[in-house]
């Protein structure tokens, strides 16, 4: 942005037509691309390698926020760690793979389309790129869609992902093309509903639910087991109880240590159970929230 905007400046305000500049901003524009999607690339397949020597560990975890998202499902499985999660864990792989070199396509058919525009002065390239991107938007629009496609699967693959952690899938999402608020009036997809995962661990009665359709993912932890009235919450990476909190639950919060990835989380206890929710989830955020109202139960039952 900053490039873009010192060659803009540069430009001769007399000039109607300044040819060389813009071949300097889509220049500039078209490295940034470049860059993004390999340093994407490389990120993916750093991750997707990582991913693929993962054993299960039954090891005790002194701090999960150290741990990626691989290593702490790793870490946490309580089944088997067995050849179709793992199928699953690369589909899933497959599908970031996958979108990736969509934005790649369509990146090129965009840069093939609109600086003819200004450079040559034709409207050939940009009629044909652009249709070439509706037809694109339009045939994956309709693989996302249908029953049994792209998004179904991909929810298929996290079901079966889950399943070493003890966890089923028992509600996924809906996908759907709707109007979009902001002007210029458009139509997009959007996910409305949730992803619920239920199940037993360590002979306690589980349940993970992620909303969406928000503008910030969340994330919902709550173990089924007697526990005491206490609240805590996260203030600036550090996790702390309320006021009135069991000292047991106060010395495990205590304990753990001071991290960013913590900010956003809050919860407590009654007599039905321990929640822990977040706002703001990333990637093993939801793991890590499950470690934790797991460690919270085990202090206080």
């Amino acid at each position: 942005m900053v490039a873009v905007a010192i060659v803009g400046l540069q430009a001769d305000p007399r000039d109607p037509d300044p040819k060389e500049t813009y071949a300097l901003v889509f220049g500039i524009v078209g490295v940034y691309m470049v860059l993004l999607f390999l340093f994407q690339s490389l990120d993916l397949r750093r991750a997707a390698a990582a991913d693929a020597a993962i054993e299960a560990d039954a090891a005790e975890i002194e701090n999960p926020a150290t741990l990626d998202e691989p290593h702490l499902f790793a870490a946490m499985a309580v089944r088997p760690i067995d050849a179709d999660a793992v199928r699953a864990r690369r589909e899933i792989w497959g599908t970031a793979r996958s979108s990736i070199r969509l934005g790649m396509l369509i990146t090129g058919l965009i840069f093939l389309s609109v600086p003819p525009l200004y450079l040559l002065d034709t409207f050939v390239p940009l009629l044909v790129g652009g249709s070439l991107i509706g037809l694109i938007a339009l045939f994956k629009s309709a693989s996302l869609l249908r029953s049994g496609g792209d998004f179904d699967k991909a929810f298929d693959s996290a079901g079966r992902v889950m399943q070493p952690l003890g966890l089923e899938m028992v509600e996924r999402p809906t996908l759907h093309i709707e109007a979009k608020g902001a002007a210029p009036f458009r139509l997009g997809p959007a996910v409305r509903g949730a992803m619920t995962l239920e199940g037993e661990r360590h002979r306690r009665k589980v349940s993970v639910r992620v909303p969406y359709g928000g503008a910030r993912s969340a994330s919902e932890v709550e173990l089924f087991v007697p526990a005491p009235a206490f609240e805590f919450k996260a203030r600036d990476g550090r996790l702390k109880a309320g006021k009135g909190a069991p000292e047991a639950v106060a010395a495990v919060l205590k304990g753990i240590p001071n991290s960013p990835r913590w900010n956003g989380v809050k919860g407590g206890g009654d007599g039905d159970g321990i929640a822990v929710n977040r706002k703001g989830s990333a990637s093993g955020d939801m793991l890590l929230d499950l470690w934790l109202a797991e460690r919270l139960a085990d202090a206080v039952t």
